[in-house]
């Protein structure tokens, strides 16, 4: 979801929640319910107002997200929120464009045009359909190669992926990096964010899961609808793996 480029947009969305039921008020997806009121803030993962400086405004904080987003205002009035890289303060100097290359951090244009050895985030996997890789708290890549049509980055997992060198990317890692050591205090905080308690299946009598019936052991992990947790692989190989060059779980 992405905001348009008007004035009179506003910058966030009402949220609806489900407490994890569905249409017929049946809960299908357990653990959810209750949690603070939020809304979904409207983050440019487009970047097409192009060769327009903005300024950064603010850093905020997105309940939805673990990376901070940044309040930026362009020369032509409009207010927008994007991913916030690790450098940039309120004050920064914002921009996208196709005709030149700049190391300002969440500089934004495609990969044909960064230079070898530059970190990035926010990369498209498919061109013009907006960001979708890197956006998460800390995560950045590097760009290792280029060729004809393709880019090869390496990801923080160790993967060397290819993508289109038509690929929107931004300069600069994530920020919130500290986020991987941040600990709860208490069992409220998962309720404040809307996760119920859990109980495990060895808890539950037969009836009510494949691992009930005071038993440890005798079959694999599987939900409680009798579907394999582990040991199955869920990637689309077909869809995404044609364009892994190095796999995470190689050893080097």
């Amino acid at each position: 979801m992405s905001s348009s480029f008007n004035l009179l947009t506003p910058l966030s969305a009402s949220l609806f929640q489900s407490g994890g039921r569905n249409s017929t008020g049946r809960i299908t997806s357990y653990h959810k319910g209750g949690g603070n009121k939020t809304r979904y803030r409207l983050v440019d993962f487009h970047r097409t107002l192009e060769d327009v400086p903005a300024v950064v405004i603010a850093i905020h904080k997105d309940p939805q997200r673990t990376a901070p987003i940044a309040l930026v205002c362009y020369s032509n009035g409009i207010l927008s929120y994007i991913i916030s890289p690790k450098t940039t303060k309120p004050g920064s100097f914002v921009i996208s464009s196709q005709r030149f290359f700049s190391m300002l951090p969440a500089f934004s244009t495609t990969l044909l045009n960064i230079p070898i050895g530059t970190v990035v985030h926010g990369v498209e996997l498919i061109p013009g359909a907006g960001s979708s890789f890197l956006r998460a708290a800390g995560v950045s890549a590097q760009v290792l190669k280029k060729f004809r049509f393709h880019a090869l980055l390496r990801l923080r997992s160790g993967e060397h992926r290819f993508f289109s060198n038509k690929s929107l990317a931004c300069v600069g890692a994530v920020g919130n990096e500290q986020h991987k050591f941040t600990t709860l205090s208490k069992a409220g905080q998962t309720r404040w964010q809307g996760i119920r308690p859990t109980v495990r299946g060895e808890a539950m009598n037969p009836v009510d899961h494949p691992h009930g019936g005071n038993t440890s052991g005798g079959r694999h992990p599987q939900t409680p609808w009798g579907r394999l947790t582990r040991g199955v692989k869920t990637r689309n190989k077909h869809k995404k793996n044609s364009f892994i060059l190095k796999s995470r779980h190689t050893i080097s």
